[in-house]
């Protein structure tokens, strides 16, 4: 199941972790690559990920990671928007990105105070790209000579343009033709969809749960009225106002601190959600960021949930299989060589969940996902130790399958409330990360 990783996108890691520098805490991003490798996905990059996301470049930095992504070059692919002055040449695809940041607003979410550094390495590679066509990881750098106390962000972004250049197929890089979406299309078609969901549920049984919802809803609608009137008042211009970084240019004209952190937030899942569409995987993988509007009410059904949760400080409802399949893990030691051998050895078992596992139902998906998981445990050699921090795989809010030891509390609660497509609170407080996988809506441009 190929899927877009909202999650993976600069500023959302830069968000979620509350940055102010390329040192970013990308530690939970990390654990989920690592457990998604695990169940078989497989994850589609834009070409602004590859070299101004804190996390993407932490894993390409991890010198043990990269030897895995070149073993198994099915797990990260890139795609990017057709382009027909680029021709089929891999390299000049993979470095397409960087010619954002000649972009007089552009801003870096690694280098936000000055993003010359990331600027500089961006010139160095396009003029490699143009000469050569090529761009060699391990030649000497004027930007790394220069700046070599951001040696390890900078060497990360020349080995990601290397690795996508490299690839052997260049015309699957190429998203397919068809419509084009923007984040403000996506905003506005959101009040819509929002207007049709609160609709429905006023006219439900009221209960204290559709009362909560019809609130989240109200709220939603608010932030995002809120967010365009600020948008359309500050850009005069129609076509700027499509573009995220015109957005950011002109926020300080906000003087409301937390207005303008969740107008930003909402522009930034707007953003991801258009370019989900604009390259077309099987599906995206949902972050959600404090007090923005989540993409969901354009897309169709919850596939699964991939969620750390906290035993003791559980919000929400759940229930579980009987008996959920468990693979005792810790996800913080387990190295990328180990998830190679796995994924080498399971091929049979990630093929079959891969086949039922976008259908997003439990009786189709619960067997070959134990099945799975018990060919992983034949392999990984039992952990001393397990995380503290249990994961879990959910459809909707059933829990079908338990990473870490087994949960010795009964499953009545859940990190994701009555409202599924909103995070509980104490969980955006946590600025944590929710991996939510969803199908893209029918009738989706192809």
């Amino acid at each position: 199941m190929q899927l877009y990783p909202h999650w993976l996108d600069g500023e959302f890691v830069r968000i979620a972790s509350n940055a102010t520098g390329p040192e970013q805490d990308v530690r939970e991003m990390i654990r989920a690559l690592k457990l998604h490798a695990l169940l078989g996905t497989q994850f589609v990059l834009n070409d602004v990920q590859i070299f101004d996301s804190a996390a993407v470049l932490e894993l390409f930095a991890d010198d043990d990671a990269l030897k895995f992504l070149f073993h198994d070059r099915t797990f990260l692919d890139l795609r990017v928007e057709p382009d027909p002055t680029l021709g089929n040449k891999p390299f000049a695809l993979a470095a397409r990105g960087l010619t954002r940041t000649r972009n007089k607003n552009w801003k870096s979410s690694l280098f936000m105070s000055d993003p010359t550094p990331i600027k500089r390495l961006a010139d160095e590679i396009i003029d490699d790209v143009q000469v050569r066509n090529y761009v060699d990881p391990q030649g000497s750098s004027r930007t790394m000579q220069t700046y070599p106390q951001y040696k390890k962000w900078l060497e990360a972004a020349r080995r990601t343009v290397n690795y996508f250049g490299m690839h052997e197929e260049p015309q699957k890089m190429v998203a397919p033709a068809g419509e084009r979406t923007n984040y403000y299309e996506v905003l506005r078609n959101s009040l819509e969809k929002l207007g049709e969901i609160l609709n429905e549920l006023n006219q439900c049984e009221v209960t204290r749960e559709t009362l909560q919802l019809i609130s989240h809803k109200h709220e939603d609608i608010a932030h995002v009225n809120e967010t365009l009137k600020f948008i359309d008042k500050e850009i005069e211009d129609p076509d700027k106002r499509k573009v995220r970084s015109c957005v950011l240019a002109i926020l300080d004209h906000e003087p409301d601190r937390t207005k303008r952190e969740w107008i930003w937030n909402n522009v930034v899942q707007a953003w991801n959600y258009a370019t989900q569409k604009t390259l077309h995987p099987d599906g995206g993988s949902v972050g959600t960021l404090s007090g923005a509007v989540s993409p969901a009410p354009f897309l169709e059904t919850t596939t699964d949930v991939l969620v750390p949760i906290e035993p003791n400080n559980l919000t929400g409802p759940m229930t579980s299989i009987a008996d959920p399949p468990t693979l005792p893990i810790d996800i913080e030691k387990i190295k990328w060589k180990e998830i190679a051998e796995v994924r080498e050895a399971t091929v049979d078992t990630r093929r079959q969940l891969a086949l039922v596992r976008s259908t997003g139902n439990i009786e189709q998906v619960s067997q070959p996902l134990r099945d799975h998981l018990n060919a992983i445990g034949r392999i990984l050699h039992p952990p001393k130790k397990v995380s503290k921090i249990p994961y879990v795989l959910k459809v909707g809010e059933v829990v079908i399958a338990v990473f870490s030891s087994p949960l010795t509390i009964p499953l009545k609660v859940a990190t994701i409330g009555h409202d599924i497509w909103r995070d509980a609170e104490p969980w955006r407080q946590r600025r944590a990360l929710t991996n939510t996988l969803f199908r893209a809506a029918v009738g989706q441009p192809k």
